[in-house]
């Protein structure tokens, strides 16, 4: 008998979709994620041009699902790419959060 794993369930996720814009910018869109996992928050961003996923990073958050929610919404609102992310991330939350 083949023993099933459980995905992790989605708690939050918003998309963010790019235009292609002739040779400054190719078409794609980018996953800003929210999930539960265990006792503790992933915030997770994956980047695609359609089709496949051509990136996708994630860091663990130690703290109250307020902040990690309201650190996924700056990222989404605020349109961070993958190039950066973690950068901005690690400068709104106090390090002492992050588990990697």
């Amino acid at each position: 008998m083949k023993q099933r794993t459980a995905t992790p369930r989605v708690q939050i996720e918003y998309i963010r979709k790019f235009s292609a814009l002739g040779k400054l910018q190719a078409a794609h869109w980018i996953r800003y994620q929210l999930n539960l996992k265990g006792d503790c928050w992933e915030i997770r961003l994956e980047e695609s041009n359609g089709k496949t996923i051509e990136r996708s990073e994630g860091i663990s958050l130690d703290c109250e699902g307020t902040m990690a929610y309201n650190l996924l919404r700056f990222l989404y609102e605020n349109a961070i790419p993958l190039e950066s992310w973690l950068d901005v991330a690690e400068d709104l939350v106090p390090c002492e959060i992050i588990r990697n």
